[in-house]
């Protein structure tokens, strides 16, 4: 109260509080202090006419009065037959009009001041705070809680969105399938229906953030936007781009790392700004580290959602119903999709999935990743798909482990292959994506082995439609494309073969089939499993090849996982089940698939291929030549779609080189 005083006392240039009136509180004593600057001051007609309401009839009666007693105090002083008396009974009447218009100019200015403050309300008070969604949950999500945090004041709002931008989820894809797209709705959904509960919504952007951005930020007056970092090469070069619109808006910008346990940038700058060459590497680089910030609980309370529905905002960008809902399967092209259910997506389905398996104890100690089995759905976690879309955080998982590890007594194996050993693997992945050139290709990148791979499009197609004739191949094939998922040795399984056991083609065209495929696609993880499965880079016995007949009956010997995926193979016995090829004309009439006619021959003879392939696999190794980073012959499309343009104040982006740390290419958009 008192500091409010003394700012309006400045505003009207008085004198201040001493320091006794300030204790006491009492403008008539600071006024009766100071009634002779005070009076000189507002004897002065303009004054009297400034703080004068006309329309209030009751203020305009006393600076009337007020001014005819100042006039008389004047003729009085003039008459010498004045007494003291009455003189004293005139300052006291001057004195008392004096509070009173000082006590109405107070309040006048403090009316003027508020009548300021709200004129600049918006840029001044009130935060307008856009979080834009990587991330898609509550539990530990540190942009969200940032943000939450930065709108302390009751008229600030929050604006959840996220950006249905194909170009980030396609990545290396040529398309994204339909297993993909029903995972990241029903995320979408469930982190919706969880933001109702704290009576916000999710805002789900349609198009590309580098051009509808800038209109959102106009309409929606965003004063801060708060995201996660991710770190594939489009993500990135999105991100530098809004970062760049958001300071020539004046937006405060806030980044938060909540994808990965650690920074990849920090973990490569305490390697001495190399990539650790090995995973034992790695784990004494983070040894080095400090030990990672506690996970974040789930916010209790969200602001208000602000006021988006507005007509300068295109319908294009809204949804169908125009109103920035979760889009339908049909939105997204797919009339007749049915979900297997098998992979419900969402933080709600995550955290469950999270608890049931911890609550076998010895399960999780015993963890070997080697030791589960390709052909059992719940021989792992399956928490893989959770992780890569940021609904379950990698971050809880790592303390969960630990927690563990550190009240428990009994055996429990160790990294690499335990469960701890598998979620830092991640972390290797994501150190090693952010900071090497051409990650995600053989050309021009320095840590994968530069091997003259044969271009066969038609032992690809084969391979991609599960028609090799390889039935324990096909069969993963046909589990992928039917339900978005594979076990991590049946990954290995198809990508070897594909690769360096049978095929010779390159593991850049793998890429590609899983990034579209699987609900878990991870750039970082997908290309650096990609090039350790082929031999390219950070595994190099090239020799130890998974066997497309063999392996397989280790987990499977009556080949039940075949007469699932490959329902031709249903009635074959056992004895050929992995080889139906060899089996005699009679047996194969009796299965009623003829080999040849009802599931194909084999697409090659897998021995004399391994044959052929280990020796150039050889002389490749012999000459160990690796990628050269500025050896750039090839454009990356970072595709911003040919859509109906939705803001005619952004101006179209032109074909750009750029360098980043993880790509040096061209970029064309």
């Amino acid at each position: 109260m008192i500091q409010d005083q003394q700012n309006l006392l400045e505003f009207l240039n008085l004198p201040s509080f001493d320091d006794q009136h300030q204790q006491s509180n009492d403008l008539d004593l600071w006024l009766n202090a100071n009634f002779e600057t005070y009076e000189q001051q507002t004897s002065k007609p303009d004054s009297i006419h400034t703080i004068t309401d006309s329309t209030n009839k009751s203020t305009s009666n006393a600076s009337t009065h007020f001014s005819n007693t100042k006039n008389n105090t004047s003729t009085a002083e003039s008459v010498s037959s004045f007494s003291e008396d009455a003189l004293d009974k005139r300052k006291r009447n001057t004195a008392a009009s004096a509070r009173f218009r000082a006590k109405k100019k107070i309040k006048d200015a403090e009316l003027k001041k508020n009548k300021e403050q709200m004129e600049v309300k918006i840029e001044t008070l009130e935060k307008k705070i856009a979080e834009q969604e990587l991330g898609l949950r509550l539990l530990d999500n540190k942009a969200l809680i940032d943000a939450i945090n930065e709108a302390k004041g009751k008229d600030d709002t929050l604006f959840p969105i996220f950006f249905l931008d194909s170009n980030s989820l396609r990545n290396n894809a040529e398309t994204v399938s339909a297993n993909r797209w029903n995972f990241l709705l029903e995320t979408l959904n469930d982190l919706n229906q969880n933001l109702e509960k704290l009576n916000s919504k999710l805002l789900v952007v349609r198009g590309d953030p580098i051009k509808v951005f800038p209109k959102l930020l106009k309409t929606w007056k965003i004063s801060h936007l708060f995201f996660e970092k991710d770190f594939d090469p489009y993500s990135m070069y999105r991100d530098e781009k809004i970062a760049t619109i958001c300071k020539e808006a004046k937006v405060k910008i806030y980044t938060a790392i909540g994808h990965t346990i650690y920074d990849p940038h920090e973990v490569f700058k305490r390697n001495f700004n190399k990539v650790p060459a090995t995973y034992n590497a790695f784990l004494k680089v983070i040894g080095k580290l400090p030990k990672p910030s506690a996970s974040l609980q789930r916010p209790k309370h969200v602001p208000k959602l602000g006021v988006y529905n507005s007509l300068e905002i295109h319908n294009s960008i809204k949804g169908p119903n125009l109103k920035f809902d979760i889009p339908s399967m049909k939105e997204m092209g797919f009339d007749d999709f049915i979900s297997s259910n098998l992979h419900i997506g969402g933080e709600t389905e995550a955290l469950k999935r999270l608890e049931k398996f911890f609550q076998e104890e010895s399960k999780v100690l015993q963890f070997e990743k080697p030791k589960t089995s390709p052909t059992t759905y719940f021989s792992t976690t399956i928490l893989s798909p959770y992780f890569s879309n940021g609904s379950l955080s990698a971050k809880v998982f790592f303390e969960r482990i630990n927690i563990l590890l550190l009240s428990s007594n009994k055996r429990h194996s160790n990294p690499p292959v335990s469960l701890l050993g598998q979620i830092l693997w991640r972390e290797f992945y994501y150190v090693a994506s952010t900071n090497t050139p051409n990650y995600d290709r053989m050309q021009g990148n320095p840590i994968c082995l530069q091997i003259d791979w044969k271009d066969n499009e038609e032992y690809l197609k084969a391979w991609t439609e599960a028609k090799t004739g390889f039935p324990w191949i096909d069969a993963i094939m046909t589990q992928l494309r039917v339900e978005g998922w594979i076990h991590h040795l049946a990954r290995h399984s198809v990508a070897c073969f594909l690769t360096r056991g049978q095929l010779y083609v390159s593991w850049e065209k793998g890429v590609k089939v899983f990034e579209e495929l699987l609900i878990d696609a991870d750039w970082s993880v997908n290309n650096g499993n990609w090039m350790w499965v082929s031999a390219s880079a950070f595994f190099h016995a090239y020799f130890r090849v998974y066997s497309p007949i063999t392996f397989g009956k280790k987990y499977d010997k009556k080949g039940d996982f075949i007469k699932k995926y490959i329902p031709q193979l249903k009635n074959f016995p056992k004895e050929f089940i992995y080889e139906p090829w060899k089996a005699p004309l009679n047996v194969q009439e009796k299965a009623k698939c003829i080999i040849g006619v009802d599931y194909p021959n084999p697409i090659v003879d897998h021995e004399v291929a391994k044959s052929e392939i280990m020796k150039s696999l050889k002389n490749a190794y012999a000459v160990g030549e690796k990628g050269d980073p500025n050896d750039v012959d090839e454009i990356i499309h970072f595709g911003v779609e040919d859509e109906e343009d939705t803001s005619s104040d952004i101006n179209e982006i032109e074909n750009t080189e750029i360098v980043s740390k993880n790509k040096r290419i061209k970029l064309e958009i």
